[in-house]
């Protein structure tokens, strides 16, 4: 009975740690939150799959069996799928948890280009900005629930 009483002890007295255990403990913590927010500059092949879906300049996009979503996309792997034109990730970079860019190879209508275009998730994951960064403009589309 005197052994289990002083190895229980010792096992309480071991998880307790000292101070400096547990302030190096909180500064790990402190420091993963940090890096979490940080700049990645990963290169990548195709989007991360939080970016995966069907994506509306507005509700009316998303409804299913509409003929004329021109707003519209479908982020899967490395495409980009817009009403008229598919976008072909060339090379990408993921630059923080919610924000990469890539150069794209495009076609549509008979017609092929080259675009840069950064991806913005926010927080929540709910909406997805599309900037051109060869002119600047900005989209933002929702993630469609259906």
């Amino acid at each position: 009975m005197k052994n289990w009483l002083v190895v229980g002890v010792a096992v309480l007295l071991a998880s307790c740690g000292s101070p400096d255990n547990s302030a190096e403990a909180t500064a790990g913590t402190t420091s993963a939150v940090v890096a979490a927010d940080a700049p990645v500059d990963i290169a990548i092949a195709q989007f991360p799959k939080s970016y995966f879906g069907r994506w509306g300049l507005s509700q009316g996009d998303c409804a299913m069996g509409t003929t004329v979503a021109t707003g519209l996309i479908s982020v899967q792997g490395s495409l980009v799928k817009f009403y008229e034109s598919v976008a072909t990730m060339r090379d990408g970079k993921r630059e923080s948890l919610t924000s990469m860019s890539a150069h794209f190879d495009v076609a549509g209508e008979g017609q092929e280009w080259e675009a840069h275009t950064r991806y913005r998730l926010s927080n929540d994951r709910q909406q997805l900005t599309r900037e051109d960064l060869a002119t600047g403009e900005k989209y933002v589309y929702d993630r469609c629930q259906t």
